[in-house]
């Protein structure tokens, strides 16, 4: 048999649970509401952005994998040449905000910024990425790209950059190992700014 004063203690903590759950699914909603309203923004944004993205002046970069000091140089050279500048990421990735920059969040999912990219891009537009499957799709399309390491991507040598790629693919599946990237240093900065300010000159004649 159960106590009056213990059955009178779990009526006490039943209702203080119905309370807790009422406050909860108030705060729920208010989370739920959060973020409804940040992907209208997030979309109002982005139809925005693919207005003012039908532009030759306008430089696209590839913020996932892109380096600080490189983002920073991008937005002073750009500015110089009055070029607009949109940093494309996905929502996991977008930490680094910087003033007066569109911003354009997609989705985490693999190749969601690379698609993104491909079909906001108009011939004449620059890119930054170190993707070369992108970079191969953009030369062709008669977009700029280029490294964030300075590396001007050519139509004529992507068929062999791609193989090379795969090959490299494949010998990592097999178990070995392959070389990677070195590290990035002030040199590559150097030359990144160089490329970049030649290829928006070149733009601007």
């Amino acid at each position: 048999m159960i106590s009056k004063a213990f059955e009178q203690h779990l009526i006490g903590q039943v209702i203080k649970l119905d309370k807790l759950v009422i406050l909860v699914n108030k705060e729920f909603d208010k989370i739920l509401k959060y973020k409804t309203l940040i992907c209208l923004q997030e979309f109002v944004r982005g139809c925005r952005n693919t207005f003012n993205m039908k532009n030759t002046r306008n430089v696209l970069v590839d913020a996932d994998a892109c380096p600080n000091q490189i983002k920073k140089a991008i937005l002073e050279i750009s500015k110089s040449h009055e070029y607009k500048v949109f940093f494309i990421a996905s929502y996991s990735h977008a930490t680094d905000r910087y003033e007066n920059i569109e911003w354009v969040l997609v989705d985490a999912e693999p190749e969601a910024v690379d698609l993104y990219i491909v079909n906001h891009t108009f011939e004449g537009n620059i890119v930054i990425t170190q993707d070369h499957a992108l970079a191969s799709l953009l030369v062709s399309k008669g977009v700029y790209a280029i490294s964030p390491r300075g590396k001007q991507y050519r139509e004529e040598e992507m068929p062999s950059m791609l193989q090379s790629r795969h090959f490299a693919k494949k010998l990592r599946k097999a178990g070995q190992r392959t070389r990677g990237p070195s590290r990035f240093t002030d040199h590559d900065v150097k030359r990144f700014c160089e490329e970049f300010e030649r290829i928006l000159s070149q733009s601007d004649v």
